[in-house]
């Protein structure tokens, strides 16, 4: 993306910041060609492209920003206004947006493709593992859990991991439904002990050893094999639109407010639906394929040419501001006067023939 940018005559100034830097860093940004950021005596920034994590730690200002975080798809990178998760500048738009100019059969040729190669999700899956009992097949609820201290639970959630695990095994003890836990492959093996203990404890203080599985196999083979998902507000939702299963979300995220899941944030109050639902119908499953591919087009992704990803970003500015003044980063500089949004009224002519941009990469490593 940088080098595209800078192929069109855009400048970027690229700094890099981790979690415990970021704030100095910031007050610190000095090249003595382009001034000190963030201050008035520096040159105006037109694009701000920053790792989510720093969305209350960036200055405030009318300088236009765009966040990004690992997206939900191998190698996608989402792209936001506002921020990610319950924060998106998407959260309540969402559900009517991804019905626009959307084409069905595209869309499942995509879908189709993605369940086939596997590519869908960005977690190692193993397609060919069955470690389950056939006699539960489409009768159990299906419990992917996330990092204890997920961002996303600690921020958005009313319930904690524990909380989710030991109450949907109390309910599923109680109506004699089956659980499956898939613990997250990707949390340390301090914590999957922590995770396996709290699931046997549930079962054994519910008298129902007999009724909970743990189980490694892929999440597309166990979501199409549930009677229910049940998460919080884990990434595996996309995993849901993807294999059009029915899920139960009971903390706050992107898709809240959409057709794509079944939201409740009381637990025993979802999950007493959950059960008494039949069939998840059409239109639901209709939203979801069209979040995954609205997902898809609108996320930055590897196998996406520079063009395509700045593109992305363009449209995601274009979304936010509407008629509003604001960057258009698809242009070559030369022909700036001409390719560039609603000029700002603040901004003299000098400013428009140097446009300037900065870019703040992820941290690395990624904690």
């Amino acid at each position: 993306v940088v080098s595209e940018l800078r192929r069109l005559g855009h400048r970027v100034v690229l700094r890099h910041v981790d979690r415990h830097s970021i704030t100095p860093a910031l007050e610190s940004m000095h090249d003595p060609e382009y001034g000190v950021y963030y201050k008035e005596s520096g040159p105006p920034i037109d694009l701000v492209l920053a790792w989510w994590a720093s969305l209350k730690i960036l200055p405030s200002g009318k300088t236009p920003r765009l966040f990004y975080e690992n997206g939900f798809g191998r190698g996608d990178v989402l792209v936001d206004p506002k921020g990610l998760l319950g924060h998106s500048f998407y959260v309540k738009s969402l559900n009517e947006r991804v019905q626009q100019d959307y084409d069905d059969k595209a869309c499942r040729k995509f879908v189709e493709r993605a369940l086939k190669s596997g590519s869908w999700s960005k977690r190692p899956q193993d397609v060919s593992r069955v470690d389950i009992p056939s006699s539960i097949l489409s009768k159990y609820f299906f419990l992917p859990t996330q990092h204890i201290n997920d961002r996303s639970v600690m921020l958005y959630s009313n319930f904690t991991v524990e909380a989710l695990i030991m109450g949907t095994i109390a309910y599923c003890a109680r109506k004699n439904v089956p659980v499956v836990v898939k613990i997250h492959p990707h949390v340390d093996q301090a914590e999957v002990t922590v995770q396996r203990r709290l699931i046997d404890m549930a079962a054994k203080v519910n008298g129902y050893r007999h009724g909970v599985f743990v189980s490694t196999a892929s999440v597309g083979y166990l979501m199409s094999h549930a009677r229910f998902t049940v998460t919080l507000n884990g990434g595996t939702i996309i995993d849901n639109c993807y294999t059009n299963t029915p899920v139960l979300t009971v903390a706050k995220s992107m898709f809240t407010h959409t057709d794509a899941v079944l939201f409740d944030p009381d637990l025993a109050s979802g999950l007493a639906t959950a059960l008494s639902m039949t069939t998840w119908d059409e239109t639901r499953k209709l939203r979801q394929r069209q979040i995954a591919c609205w997902i898809r087009d609108m996320s930055m992704n590897l196998d996406k040419t520079p063009a395509q990803n700045l593109a992305v970003l363009q449209a995601h500015l274009d979304n936010y501001y509407g008629d509003a003044p604001h960057p258009d980063i698809l242009h070559p500089v030369t022909d700036f006067r001409r390719t560039l949004r609603p000029r700002h009224p603040d901004r003299d002519d000098d400013y428009y023939q140097n446009e300037s941009m900065t870019v703040l990469p992820p941290p690395s490593p990624r904690s």
